[in-house]
């Protein structure tokens, strides 16, 4: 019974030290994305951009961060890396509503962009 408790009570230390931990790496990388939007809005999409990866280093698996390089990807009309990102953020939190949408006006404009190329073509 005494084994049983010391291995119950060392299981329940690690469990609970291992959910901070994992508590506080989110916060780092929600920090590292709130610092992203900051230097967005103030027109600094290379810092943003930055910031946002930022976050990915503390925590791969951040979907905001997926969405924020995604966004910055939309505006600097880096379309395939901006589809790859947002489908990267739903991919890890298929929840994440501002993905969707975006993704959804970033392929009619991808495509839009393809089909002109395509049809602007003129052969000598």
């Amino acid at each position: 019974m005494k084994l049983f408790r010391v291995i119950f009570a060392t299981t329940l230390l690690t469990i609970m030290c291992f959910n901070s931990y994992g508590d506080e790496v989110k916060e780092r990388a929600r920090k590292a994305v709130e610092l992203g939007w900051s230097y967005f809005h103030k027109g600094d999409l290379g810092t943003a951009l930055k910031r946002f990866n930022q976050a990915l280093i503390i925590d791969k698996n951040f979907a905001p961060a997926y969405f924020g390089i995604a966004y910055v990807y939309s505006l600097q009309n880096k379309l395939d890396l901006a589809i790859e990102n947002y489908k990267k953020s739903i991919e890890l939190d298929p929840s994440y509503s501002h993905s969707y949408s975006n993704l959804g006006l970033d392929c009619p404009s991808q495509i839009c962009t393809t089909f002109n190329l395509l049809f602007s073509f003129q052969p000598s």
